[in-house]
C-alpha cells in the first residue's frame, strides 16, 4: 500500500501535463473516485524494449509466456481459473471512432468523441463552473440520463481540463473534486448515471491507486514505470485474476527484459517470479518451471526468497509429473528440494520453506520407493536396493520434519506416522513397524482419524500389522491370521481386500498341519469377541468355504493365489488324516487344476504342477501322478530347484514300485517319453 500511495503522489505532475493549462488544486475534501469496470479503461501501452540483447533465460521465459498467452487468447483451458479472467479491454483507435459531439452550451470547450463498444473520449477546458451544469451537459453528450436525486455538493464550482480522456476518468476527475462517486446502470437509451455521496473506503482507494499506477506505467520509461507495472500485476494476482496478472507480468518483462539498470532489472526479476506463480495457478506447469528457473538464474543464493522459488518449482514439477505420468518430472522435483535443503537448511529466514521441503521430499521419496516395489499399496515384495535407499532417506527427512515442528514419532500426524511405519517395515524392522500400524488401526476403530490423511491408509495399516507377524525371524502364523481376520472384518471392501484374502488363505495353509495352532488362533478370536462358539476347526473350514464362494469378485491373479493356498491346505490335511486321505488328496488335485486354469504366473504355475502331481500320487492315482511328473520334468522353463524336487519325487515313487532302473534314471533327471 505504501508503494501505491507513493505512486499516487508521483502521478500528480504527470496528469497535469495532459492539458495546456494546469489543473487547479482540489479542495481538501475526500475525493472518492469511481471506475466502471472495463468501461473505456485500457491496459498501459509500453513501448518496445530498447537496449542490450535479452539474456537466454529471459528469451526462454518470453517464449513460455507467449505459449500461455496464446492458449488463453485462443480460448484454451490452460488450467484451473483461466476461464474466469476476462481479456483486457484495449482502447479503440481514433480511426474507428464516431463524429465528435460539441456541447451546445459550452461549445468547443466540452466535446465527446464516441468510440466502439459504447465508449467515449472526453475533451474539456472548463472552470470555474458549477459541477451540476458540467455534469448535465456531459451526460447529454454521452447519451445517458442523470439520477433525479442529486447531492447538494454539485452546486459548487469545479475545473475540468483534459484532452481525449476516456469518459469514466473524466467523470472521476469531475466528481472527485466534490468527494462524490458515481455508478452506471442500464445500457443504450436506458443508461443512467447515478451520483452518490459516500465516504472513501478500501475499494475507492484501490481504484485511485490503480489510476495512478496506470499513469506512471504509461509515462517515462524507468524504474518507477517498471514498479508500477509490477504493482498492478501483483494486485491482479492477489485478487485471483491470474490471466490478467500473467499479462501484466509479461508486459513488464517484454518492456524491460533487456534493461541493464539494476534498479529496473529487480522488477523484471520480480515479474518472472510473479509470472511463474500465475502460470502455476493456471496449470501451465512446464512453462512455470521456465519462469522459476529464469528467476533463479539471476538471483543470489543468499536471498531467502530463493527457498520459496525452489519450493514452487518443485510443486510445478510434481504437478507436471502427475499430469503426464512422467517419472523424470518427479526426479526434477526431488532435485529442487535437495537444492533447497543444500543452500537454505541453516538459514533462519527460510525455516518454513525448509520444513515444507523436508515433508515434500519425504513424501516423494516414499512414493518412489513404493513404486519400485512393483505393488503400490498391497503385499510387499522383496525390497530392491534402489527402493531401500529411497525409503531410508524418506524416513530421515520425515523424522527431521517432525523435529522441526516440535513433535516426535509418537505424536506424529497419521499420514507421516504411516510413512514412517512403512519405511521401517520395508527396511526389515517389522517389530518396530507393527505397533505403529496397530495404533493407526485403533485410531480408525475409535473414530479419531486424521481428515488430512489418505483414505486407504488405515486399511493398509491393519493389513500391514498382520504382515509384520509373518516378517519375524520365526513367523507367527496364528497372530498373523488373527490380524488379517480383524482387517477383513473392519475393511471388507476396498483396494486392500484382495491382499487380505490371499494372506488369510496362506495362513490357513500353514495352520492346517497343526491343530494346536488352530486352537490358539480361536482362543485369540474368542478373547476379542469377534466369533461365535463353534469349534475352531469348524469355524476355519467354514470361513475358507465362504472365501472360495466369493472368489469370483476378485481378479485372476488373486483367485489363483488363494486357490493355491487352499489346495496346499487340503494336501496337508490329506497327509494328516489317513482315514480320509484319498478323498482329501483328490480335492487338493482338483483345486490345483483350478489354479492352472487361471493361467497364473510361471512361479505359481510350476508350484501348482508339482502340487497336482503330489496330490494324485497321494490319492492312489499313480499313473496320472507319474505322467504329471514326467511332463513337468520335460518343461525347459522350470528352475533347477523345482527340477531337482520333481526328480526326487518321481525317483522315490518308482523305487517304491520296484522299478529300480527307471528310479535311477529319474534321480539323475533323465526322463523318457
Amino acid at each position: 500500500m505504501r508503494s501505491c500511495l507513493l505512486l499516487v503522489l508521483v502521478a500528480a505532475p504527470i496528469c497535469a501535463a495532459e492539458s495546456t493549462t494546469p489543473m487547479p488544486s482540489l479542495p481538501p475534501e475526500p475525493r472518492v473516485l469511481q471506475l466502471t469496470p472495463r468501461a473505456g479503461r485500457s491496459d498501459p501501452q509500453t513501448p518496445a524494449a530498447v537496449g542490450p540483447e535479452l539474456s537466454a533465460e529471459v528469451q526462454a521465459l518470453q517464449r513460455a509466456l507467449e505459449r500461455v498467452r496464446a492458449s488463453l487468447a485462443g480460448g484454451g483451458t490452460v488450467g484451473a481459473g483461466s476461464g474466469e479472467d476476462p481479456a483486457p479491454t484495449r482502447p479503440v483507435a481514433p480511426a474507428a471512432a464516431g463524429e465528435t459531439k460539441l456541447c451546445p452550451v459550452f461549445g468547443e470547450a466540452l466535446s465527446v468523441q464516441p468510440v466502439a463498444g459504447n465508449g467515449a473520449l472526453v475533451s474539456a477546458a472548463l472552470g470555474p463552473e458549477a459541477a451540476e451544469r458540467i455534469l448535465k451537459q456531459l451526460a447529454s453528450l454521452l447519451g445517458a440520463g442523470l439520477d433525479e436525486v442529486q447531492p447538494a455538493a454539485l452546486s459548487r464550482q469545479v475545473h475540468l481540463r483534459l484532452t481525449a480522456v476516456p469518459y469514466p476518468e473524466a467523470l472521476d476527475r469531475l466528481l472527485g473534486q466534490l468527494g462524490l462517486r458515481w455508478r452506471e446502470e442500464g445500457s443504450g437509451k436506458a443508461r443512467r448515471l447515478i451520483i452518490e455521496t459516500r465516504t472513501a473506503d478500501a475499494d475507492d482507494l484501490d481504484r485511485r491507486a490503480r489510476i495512478a499506477l496506470e499513469r506512471v506505467a504509461a509515462g517515462v520509461r524507468g524504474p518507477a514505470a517498471a514498479e508500477a507495472m509490477w504493482l498492478m500485476a501483483s494486485q491482479d494476482a492477489a485478487a485471483g485474476r491470474h490471466a490478467p496478472a500473467l499479462r501484466g507480468f509479461s508486459g513488464l518483462i517484454e518492456a524491460y527484459g533487456a534493461s541493464s539498470d539494476p534498479s529496473t532489472w529487480r522488477w523484471v526479476q520480480q515479474a518472472s517470479l510473479g509470472a511463474g506463480e500465475a502460470m502455476l495457478a493456471l496449470g501451465a506447469y512446464a512453462d512455470a518451471r521456465i519462469a522459476f528457473r529464469s528467476w533463479l538464474a539471476r538471483a543470489e543464493m543468499s536471498d531467502p526468497i530463493g527457498a520459496r522459488v525452489l519450493l514452487l518449482s518443485s510443486q510445478a514439477a510434481r504437478r507436471l509429473g502427475a499430469d503426464r505420468q512422467d517419472a523424470g518430472a518427479y526426479d526434477e522435483a526431488v532435485d529442487d528440494l535437495h537444492r533447497l535443503l543444500e543452500h537454505y537448511a541453516d538459514m533462519p529466514g527460510a525455516a518454513s520453506e525448509v520444513a515444507a521441503a523436508r515433508f515434500g521430499l519425504g513424501e516423494l521419496l516414499f512414493t518412489a520407493g513404493r513404486q519400485a516395489l512393483g505393488l503400490p499399496g498391497g503385499e510387499a515384495n522383496e525390497v530392491p536396493p534402489e527402493a531401500s535407499a529411497r525409503f531410508r532417506e524418506s524416513e530421515v527427512q520425515i523424522a527431521r520434519w517432525l523435529k522441526s515442528t516440535g513433535r516426535g514419532v509418537e505424536d506424529a500426524p497419521d499420514q507421516s506416522a504411516f510413512w514412517l511405519a512403512e519405511c521401517a517395515f520395508h527396511l526389515g524392522r517389522a517389530d518396530e513397524a507393527r505397533p505403529r500400524f496397530e495404533l493407526l488401526h485403533r485410531r480408525w476403530k475409535s473414530g479419531s482419524t486424521d481428515p488430512q490423511a489418505e483414505a486407504g491408509l488405515y486399511a493398509t495399516a491393519a493389513f500391514r500389522a498382520g504382515e509384520c507377524w509373518l516378517r519375524r525371524e520365526q513367523p507367527d502364523h496364528v497372530r498373523a491370521l488373527f490380524a488379517f481376520l480383524r482387517a477383513r472384518q473392519d475393511f471388507p471392501q476396498g483396494d486392500i481386500a484382495p491382499y487380505i484374502l490371499v494372506r488369510i488363505a496362506q495362513c490357513y495353509a500353514e495352520l492346517e498341519s497343526e491343530d494346536q495352532a488352530v486352537a490358539a488362533l480361536y482362543q485369540l478370536l474368542r478373547d476379542d469377541q469377534v466369533n461365535d462358539n463353534r469349534p475352531g476347526r469348524q469355524q476355519l473350514d467354514q470361513l475358507l468355504g465362504e472365501l472360495v464362494s466369493r472368489l469370483g469378485r476378485y481378479p485372476g491373479p488373486v483367485r489363483a493365489r488363494v486357490l493355491f493356498y487352499i489346495a496346499r491346505a487340503q494336501w496337508l490335511a490329506a497327509r494328516r488324516d489317513r482315514a480320509e486321505q484319498a478323498s482329501l488328496a483328490k480335492q487338493a488335485a482338483a483345486t490345483y487344476r483350478r489354479v492352472l486354469d487361471e493361467q497364473p504366473s510361471p512361479e505359481l504355475r510350476h508350484a501348482s504342477m508339482l502340487g497336482l502331481a503330489r496330490s494324485l500320487l497321494l490319492s492312489g492315482e499313480d499313473a496320472r501322478g507319474e505322467t504329471e511328473l514326467r511332463r513337468f520334468l520335460r518343461d525347459p522353463t522350470i528352475g533347477a530347484r523345482d527340477r531337482e524336487y520333481a526328480a526326487q519325487l518321481l525317483g522315490e515313487h518308482l523305487r517304491a514300485q520296484g522299478r529300480l532302473r527307471e528310479a535311477i534314471q529319474a534321480f539323475r533327471g533323465e526322463v523318457s517319453e
